[in-house]
């Protein structure tokens, strides 16, 4: 295709867009910052495309397609996959390629119900005849010995893929809960209502165990997208009625999911629940009670908790005390330099 228009003395350019989503960037960004720090460089990149066309008779004809879903989707892939695994910074050059492996198949249009949108999207260009031929000439696709084999291999791949990230998981979540045996903060969280294993994990996986990064915990709340998102129209403040969900999702739904069971056996939480339930009537609610139990914990408690190591309270006339004797000791101790 490149030969031909330079041949021809035509314009050509290759216009890639797929390469500026945030999900593409953020995730080289990763990969290059923490995992090739950990692990090393990485070395194998996989990428897929797939076309919800055609959207234009043209498209199947090969005179006028200009190549066809080799141009149109592969070249996104083969880009892709480039991009991927060139070091931020370096030259287009830097890599050399000793194996690409790319599958092209007909896996949509073989099925009736598509077949017969394709019949009559194409009819008006092709003809009847042309496109019920086209139409079989999909359908026959799956039946071929090589096509058959070239989709039960892919399916191979992408189980050994789950089995490969199965164990993995796996992994780290042993070697994870070995870690909290060591970690005096784990101790004191697993005391807490709904805090497992898991939901610890996932909490300080996602918090760490220091929390002077954030200067409250309504940072630390925010952070963790458990607040409302905010933001001004001339001199309107509007207040959206939803959490932001911003940030890793893990700790969000492990302090969500612990929340659950902060509303059944802290009686300060069950009245938090009671109230704000009733706001959204009697069949709702359920899910934005939950999410306010699981900021004005994360605001309050966990990081008061991770800050100064404090234990959990079911009472809080339990927590005022232990507040005014801490606030008696600071006291004090102020008070004891002067006296001498």
């Amino acid at each position: 295709m490149r030969d031909l228009a330079r041949k021809a003395k035509l314009l050509d350019g290759y216009l890639e867009n797929q390469l500026f989503s945030p999900a593409v960037v953020r995730g080289k960004q990763i990969i290059w910052t923490r995992g090739a720090a950990l692990c090393g460089r990485p070395y194998l990149a996989r990428a897929a495309e797939e076309h919800s066309g055609p959207h234009m008779p043209w498209f199947w004809e090969g005179t006028l397609q200009g190549g066809g879903v080799l141009n149109d989707m592969m070249c996104h892939s083969v880009e892709e996959a480039r991009f991927m695994l060139t070091p931020p910074g370096a030259k287009r050059n830097v890599l050399t390629p000793i194996k690409i492996t790319a599958h092209a198949s007909c896996l949509k249009w073989q099925d009736p119900k598509y077949a017969k949108i394709l019949a009559d999207n194409s009819a008006q260009r092709f003809g009847p005849v042309h496109t019920q031929a086209l139409v079989q000439a999909c359908q026959a696709q799956s039946g071929k010995e090589g096509m058959r084999e070239v989709i039960r291999q892919r399916a191979l791949e992408l189980m050994e893929d789950i089995l490969r990230l199965t164990q993995r998981k796996k992994d780290y979540l042993t070697m994870g809960y070995k870690t909290l045996r060591k970690v005096s903060i784990a101790k004191t969280l697993r005391q807490v209502p709904g805090f497992g294993r898991s939901n610890t994990l996932a909490v300080l996986t996602g918090v760490g165990l220091n929390v002077d990064r954030w200067p409250d915990g309504d940072h630390l709340a925010s952070f963790l997208g458990l607040t409302t998102s905010k933001h001004i129209s001339g001199v309107t403040l509007h207040v959206s009625t939803h959490i932001t969900k911003q940030g890793d999702p893990n700790p969000r739904y492990a302090l969500v999911n612990a929340a659950d069971h902060l509303r059944r056996e802290v009686p300060f939480y069950k009245a938090t629940y009671t109230r704000v339930k009733a706001k959204k009537g009697k069949d709702g609610g359920h899910y934005t009670a939950l999410c306010a139990i699981a900021r004005h914990f994360a605001a309050n408690v966990l990081y008061d908790m991770i800050k100064t190591g404090r234990p959990f309270f079911v009472q809080t006339e339990d927590y005022r005390r232990h507040r005014q004797q801490q606030r008696d000791a600071a006291l004090v101790a102020r008070q004891l330099p002067a006296a001498g």
